[in-house]
């Protein structure tokens, strides 16, 4: 499987429940946004919990603590004008 970084503004919800799905699978994933929240939003971690995958310890990170690259592609979600294009 293809390692992958999921990115969005706060991650504190999609991203962060995109890379739980991602590595539950067998894949290797990172996580960032270019605004990160303070924590994950309570709702997403609940709703985790309900299908299995416990993301409570987990915490929204900037670009810089993903810095590592892990993918090659870009999904935007729709957020390409409030968003940093990275160099891949």
């Amino acid at each position: 499987m293809k390692r992958a970084l999921f990115v969005c503004i706060g991650n504190a919800g999609r991203s962060q429940m995109a890379q739980a799905f991602y590595e539950q699978l067998g894949g290797e994933a990172r996580s960032a946004g270019s605004r990160p929240e303070t924590e994950l939003h309570a709702p997403v971690v609940a709703a985790m919990r309900e299908v299995g995958i416990d993301i409570s310890g987990r915490r929204p990170k900037g670009f810089t603590d993903a810095r590592r690259r892990v993918g090659r592609r870009r999904r935007d979600d729709g957020l390409r004008r409030r968003m940093p294009v990275l160099p891949w």
